[in-house]
């Protein structure tokens, strides 16, 4: 939930932003896999985090920070 981390404007990141190589690149190839947020491996996280909050037994993600990472995904108006 970090904004220097992960989280983003647009859902998580695919790389930390604070890594040397994120970037967001409009040139080279567009499978690009360093930085912005993608479509399959957000619903991965999201996947992820759904399952670790039904199992219980941790107290790093909450409920409240899966909702506001699914919203923030979602918002159309950015």
């Amino acid at each position: 939930m970090d904004p220097k981390g992960f989280y983003a404007p647009f859902g998580p990141t695919t790389a930390e932003q604070r890594h040397a190589q994120f970037a967001i690149s409009y040139q080279g190839h567009e499978c690009q896999w360093n930085g912005p947020s993608w479509p399959y491996s957000t619903a991965i996280t999201l996947t992820a985090l759904a399952n670790l909050l039904n199992r219980g037994g941790q107290d790093v993600i909450t409920r409240p920070d899966y909702f506001a990472l699914l919203r923030n995904y979602t918002n159309p108006n950015g």
